[in-house]
């Protein structure tokens, strides 16, 4: 009978060790670890150290981003607008959009002429095309653009603390 009960207390201390484990085990598997500062430091550093830097891969891999970058700027500086562009009609205004390669940024002002505020913008915009020549800035009047006569004709009536200007933004983004 005494050596039972020393064999259920052995069994009973295996299993309570056997528990404390498996809750170990477990809170490490459900913790998360966050690496010190100074840990990630001593990482960066000895990844930058196996970085070869005389590999001709990575010699070869710069080289041609640093072509691919240079043609993008040639590209865009080749793409001087420098000033506000004026269009006839609505088609006008959908060529200056969609002829325009990727990753140009475009901004029309829609305007009615009999607005001194238009005129105002108008005058702004020309100004912003100078100080940024890689924007396109571009102005078609409303009612040529084919906005409807109630547009054109709320525009005059409204008072000038009630001003409706109308400025879109487009910008045709590299996906």
């Amino acid at each position: 009978m005494i050596e039972d009960q020393r064999r259920y207390k052995e069994l009973k201390s295996e299993q309570y060790k056997a528990q404390e484990k498996c809750k170990l085990e477990l809170m490490e598997k459900l913790s998360i670890r966050c690496k010190s500062f100074r840990d990630e430091q001593a990482e960066m550093k000895k990844d930058e150290d196996e970085l070869d830097e005389n590999d001709p891969f990575i010699e070869q891999f710069i080289k041609k981003r640093m072509e691919e970058m240079m043609h993008k700027i040639r590209l865009n500086k080749s793409r001087n607008f420098g000033k506000l562009n004026f269009l006839k009609d609505g088609n006008d205004l959908l060529d200056a959009i969609e002829n325009e390669p990727k990753g140009v940024l475009i901004i029309c002002h829609i305007y009615n002429q009999s607005m001194e505020s238009c005129t105002t913008m108008n005058h702004c915009l020309d100004i912003l095309a100078s100080q940024y020549p890689y924007i396109k800035f571009c102005a078609v009047e409303a009612y040529s653009a084919g906005m409807s006569e109630r547009f054109v004709s709320d525009c005059s009536l409204i008072k000038s603390h009630h001003l409706k200007l109308i400025l879109i933004i487009f910008y045709n983004i590299i996906l």
